[in-house]
């Protein structure tokens, strides 16, 4: 059977000597190829690429956004990804992959200088910078947080020293004195969250026994308290100082009874016969120490060693003394305010103590006294003294058997005046001082008594 004509030709063709068949080949490839050209644009224009899993990148820096002084606190980078349809010229996108493109989030158009969520586009570029438009994502958009990032100062005004204790239950922290250092802290991060801190908190993790005052360096623990006094966990935060110098101060407590002294007693008078009847008032009576077991006491503080030891040594805290003239029946408690030397502190806080006392028993009773029959005592040699004539009435106290005893001839009344001032001649009172027989001692002459003395130069005064 004979061949078809173009068969013949095919085999006169690749038959031809290999340099013709060769020349043949590469012109074959070439008209190839223009044909697959043609077809791709003429016939098969639109062309789309699948890409998965492209990172979206998360970057207001030099945007408009950064412009408004806005930060984004969230998302992150890393946290996010889009599958990307892109569609075009085959010749075009026909070999584009992950490598080539970038997704990002425009923070340009339309952006506002709003603090909080946004919701902001995600747009696809090439990495040359070609912005590409025929793109369908699986996801066209987020929401963005942004803030504005400021420095602002909070107070270190609460320290915690969960492990540090005393040596005993004399020695007290001085919660209200503990110092800090730096005593403030100065802090970068989001106006909505530094909004929230109310003060930082410092904690000192040494496990130590105080037995005076001490400062403990390079405390590194500390945290961010809102006004609830809340921990902030949320959010970050660039502090400052981040290492601190606590001091805790401790103060020295002792306890003692409180009592009172008597003043202007006179010789022979029995006073623990009036002390054992005085009462300490406060929120009710209490009796003077070694009269009774119902004692009044006052807890006192100092931060001096020396001091604690001083107190130590003490049995009784007196108040300071009363004068026994003041003392009378049915008369108003006698006001006493607490007052301590400057190195110590009541603690108790008694402020004031009121005195009366147990008046069971005892009577008043009246004597004359003429001042006639007052002696004057270390008056100015200078100066004649002269009592202005007259007579006054005391006041006794003391048991009924007693005063009934005592008759106005018992009774010596002097002035003296060994700590007057007479300078020149004229008239000026002093106090009179009376002194009871003996056997009366527990009677007292209640109430202070005065009487006016003329000075006038002694003749003999040169």
């Amino acid at each position: 059977m004979s061949r078809p004509p173009f068969m013949k030709a095919l085999s006169r063709v690749f038959l031809r000597p290999s340099k013709e068949n060769g020349k043949l080949l590469i012109f074959a490839a070439i008209a190839a190829l223009f044909i697959w050209f043609y077809i791709a644009v003429t016939v098969y224009p639109s062309y789309s690429v699948q890409i998965y899993n492209v990172p979206v990148v998360v970057d207001v820096k030099d945007s408009a956004a950064a412009g408004y002084g806005l930060s984004v606190l969230s998302p992150q980078s890393e946290s996010l990804t889009v599958n990307v349809e892109i569609s075009g010229a085959r010749t075009a996108i026909g070999g584009l992959t992950k490598d080539d493109i970038i997704a990002y989030v425009d923070f340009d158009t339309n952006v506002t200088d709003t603090v909080g969520t946004q919701k902001r586009p995600i747009r696809v570029k090439t990495k040359n910078g070609t912005i590409l438009t025929n793109c369908t994502l699986s996801t066209d958009s987020i929401d963005v947080k942004m803030d504005r990032y400021q420095s602002s100062s909070f107070p270190v005004s609460e320290v915690l020293y969960p492990d540090v204790t005393v040596s005993d239950e004399t020695v007290v922290v001085d919660r209200d004195a503990i110092l800090c250092d730096p005593s403030s802290v100065t802090i970068y991060g989001p106006t909505s969250a530094l909004s929230r801190i109310h003060h930082v908190r410092v904690t000192v993790t040494d496990a130590v026994k105080l037995y005076e005052t001490r400062s403990f360096t390079n405390c590194k623990e500390y945290d961010l308290i809102d006004a609830d006094g809340n921990i902030i966990t949320d959010a970050a935060f660039q502090v400052q100082a981040t290492s601190f110098v606590v001091k805790i101060p401790v103060f020295y407590t002792h306890t003692l009874p409180v009592t009172i002294n008597l003043s202007g007693v006179p010789a022979g008078f029995d006073e623990t016969l009036v002390l054992q009847r005085l009462r300490l008032n406060t929120d009710r009576a209490y009796m003077l120490p070694g009269f009774g077991d119902d004692l009044l006491s006052i807890v006192i503080e100092t931060d001096s060693a020396d001091e604690k030891a001083a107190l130590s040594k003490l049995e009784s805290w007196s108040l300071g003394t009363i004068p026994l003239s003041s003392l009378n029946l049915g008369g108003t408690p006698i006001e006493v305010p607490v007052v301590l030397p400057t190195e110590y502190t009541d603690r108790s806080n008694l402020q004031t103590v009121y005195v009366t006392m147990d008046e069971s028993n005892l009577v008043a009773g009246t004597r004359w006294i003429n001042t006639a029959n007052i002696d004057i005592m270390n008056g100015t040699p200078s100066y004649d003294y002269d009592i202005q004539k007259g007579r006054f009435q005391i006041t006794l106290i003391g048991t009924a058997e007693e005063i009934a005893s005592i008759t106005t001839d018992d009774i010596t009344a002097t002035v003296n005046l060994y700590n007057a001032v007479v300078s020149e001649e004229g008239t000026f009172s002093h106090a009179v001082t009376f002194t009871l027989p003996k056997q009366s001692k527990g009677v007292w002459v209640s109430g202070i008594t005065k009487v006016n003395i003329t000075a006038t130069l002694s003749e003999e005064s040169p």
